[in-house]
């Protein structure tokens, strides 16, 4: 079988091949050194085929290879990112985020009005409330905290002028910083027996 010598047209190293390797491959063949993929029929270096047992098939290097391509250390390479946003675009996208945060402040607004006789009593928010309904002309509950209610000297007696009725006296103060109504107070007596 006949052996050609084709040379690549990239790096010029030359190669041996047979004919039945460039008949299977269509001629279309790789080099082993730098990769590049040619048309061997083209690049064929001489017409006078060589036989295979004159010992040059034990190599497909014709010519010494070129030297081996040392590999380059690349760096990161930056990526750019950049977003081409149209006014039109800008616009709309700032037309959503505003209706959002205005249905997000009127779904508190609705969930604070709703439960006003619970939070109304806080500290914090009753103000607010106040503020809301001097304007709007409604009721809140009175404010009440009853821990700041204290109460001392609780006596319990018999009656002085009147048989069979028990006198109490309890002394109760107001220590909040505004004014509230005193607690319903109620009394549960029983016997000792």
């Amino acid at each position: 079988m006949a052996l050609h010598i084709i040379q690549c047209p990239a790096c010029q190293t030359s190669f041996n091949t047979s004919e039945s390797i460039l008949t299977s491959v269509d001629g279309m063949v790789r080099c082993g050194a730098c990769l590049e993929v040619f048309n061997a029929r083209d690049c064929s270096v001489s017409d006078a085929p060589r036989r295979e047992d004159d010992g040059a098939a034990d190599s497909v290097f014709v010519a010494p290879p070129p030297e081996p391509v040392k590999p380059r250390r690349v760096g990161p390479v930056p990526i750019e990112l950049s977003l081409h946003l149209e006014r039109s675009q800008v616009g709309v996208r700032l037309l959503w985020a505003l209706a959002a945060l205005l249905l997000t402040a009127m779904l508190t607004a609705q969930f604070l009005w709703h439960n006003r006789h619970t939070y109304s009593q806080q500290a914090g928010l009753r103000g607010l409330y106040e503020w809301v309904c001097r304007r709007r002309a409604c009721d809140l509950p009175p404010f009440i905290d009853i821990s700041a209610i204290d109460h001392r000297l609780l006596s319990v007696r018999s009656h002085p002028t009147e048989e069979g009725v028990l006198a109490l006296n309890i002394i109760m103060r107001n220590t909040a910083p505004f004014p509230q109504p005193f607690p319903i107070l109620i009394l549960d007596f029983s016997t000792a027996d």
